[in-house]
C-alpha cells in the first residue's frame, strides 16, 4: 500500500465510522471523503506512487461507507429501512458484477442510490426514535435551542 493510497483510504474509512455516531453529519463527510480520493490521487504526492488501480482501490474503499451506513439503516423500522436494505443490495450486487466480470454497464444498472436515500431519512424531522435513539436517552431530549427532536440535531 502507498502512502497516497494509505491517506485517501483512511480518511474514507475515518469518516465512514463517523457515520455510526452522527449518521446525517457523518454520512456527508463520507460522501466528501469519496470524492476527496481523486484529489489525492491527481493532487497528493507523499513520494510513494500514488493511488495505483483506483478503480479497484475506490470500489474497495468504498464498502467502508456502504457497510457503517447499512449498520445504521438496519436499527431503522419499517418502509425506511426496507428501502434502505434493497438500494444497498443492489448497488453492492453491481460492484460485485462489476469485480466478477469487469463490465461497467453493472455500475450503471444498479446505480448508487443507497446513499442518497440514507441522507433523506437521517434528514426527516422527527425521527430520532425511528431511528434506534431510545426517548429515554440523554441524546433525544430536546435541547433549548430548537423545538421538534430532529434527527439532526438530537444525534449530537
Amino acid at each position: 500500500m502507498t502512502p497516497e493510497e494509505a491517506l485517501a483510504g483512511g480518511l474514507k474509512l475515518l469518516f465512514a465510522l463517523a457515520v455510526l455516531r452522527w449518521p446525517l453529519p457523518g454520512a456527508f463527510l463520507s460522501i466528501l471523503a469519496d470524492g476527496l480520493d481523486v484529489v489525492v490521487m491527481n493532487y497528493v504526492d507523499l513520494g510513494g506512487g500514488g493511488i495505483r488501480d483506483y478503480h479497484a482501490f475506490d470500489k474497495a474503499t468504498d464498502l467502508f461507507g456502504y457497510v457503517t451506513f447499512l449498520l445504521v439503516a438496519l436499527r431503522w423500522h419499517g418502509r425506511d429501512r426496507s428501502i434502505a436494505v434493497g438500494l444497498a443490495a443492489l448497488r453492492l450486487s453491481g460492484i460485485a458484477l462489476f469485480e466478477a466480470t469487469g463490465w461497467r454497464g453493472a455500475l450503471i444498472a444498479c446505480p448508487n442510490l443507497f446513499e442518497s436515500w440514507f441522507l433523506f431519512p437521517c434528514a426527516t424531522p422527527g425521527h430520532c426514535e425511528a431511528r434506534g435513539v431510545p426517548a429515554s436517552s440523554p441524546v433525544s431530549r430536546p435541547r433549548s435551542w430548537h423545538k421538534k427532536s430532529w434527527c439532526t440535531a438530537c444525534r449530537y
